[in-house]
């Protein structure tokens, strides 16, 4: 008897310590509840010019090269800028539409739909967007996004329904 209480504590603790193949985590799912999209912080840098110092919402902004805080400073882009092209101004850290000064934090949306991106011209559906000669405005390119709606409204045809994907290189 004294054997048989010995084997079954010695089942018992091999089963605690291994654990049951009944207890092995399943991969979860989960479903989705609202939209997609990836913002990030960033604090509004004035290097270049002083057109480039105030930033507002729908602005398309660069990562600032040799920055004081690397992947947190961007400016407004502008043509040399093409390449550190890092996302959208989509409002203050609170989610705010108002115009962000110079040593300030922004929200920046770098993934997902913005109604709101300023654009130079009259890029259509499905253009792709990237820099622009004018500080802050995304023109045809690569770099930014895809149009994918060509105005939010009549009054402003300067703006476009953007899909931003401005994480890795997916122009090529």
């Amino acid at each position: 008897m004294k054997r048989l209480l010995n084997i079954i504590a010695a089942l018992a603790l091999a089963l605690v310590m291994v654990g049951p193949a009944w207890a092995v985590s399943t991969p979860m799912t989960t479903a989705l509840t609202s939209p997609d999209f990836v913002d990030v912080i960033v604090r509004n840098v004035c290097y270049k010019a002083a057109v480039q110092c105030t930033m507002a919402p729908g602005d398309v902004v660069v990562w600032v090269p040799e920055a004081t805080n690397p992947g947190v400073d961007v400016s407004k882009m502008d043509t040399a800028d093409n390449t550190r092209i890092a996302g959208v101004i989509v409002g203050d850290t609170a989610g705010n539409s108002t115009t962000i000064a110079s040593g300030e934090y922004a929200r920046m949306r770098i993934f997902g739909y913005y109604a709101f991106v300023r654009t130079t011209g009259s890029p259509v559906i499905n253009a792709t967007l990237g820099a622009s000669t004018t500080a802050g405005v995304a023109a045809a390119g690569n770099g930014l996004g895809q149009v994918i709606k060509t105005a939010p409204d009549s009054t402003n045809t300067n703006l476009r329904g953007v899909m931003i994907r401005t994480m890795g290189n997916w122009a090529d």
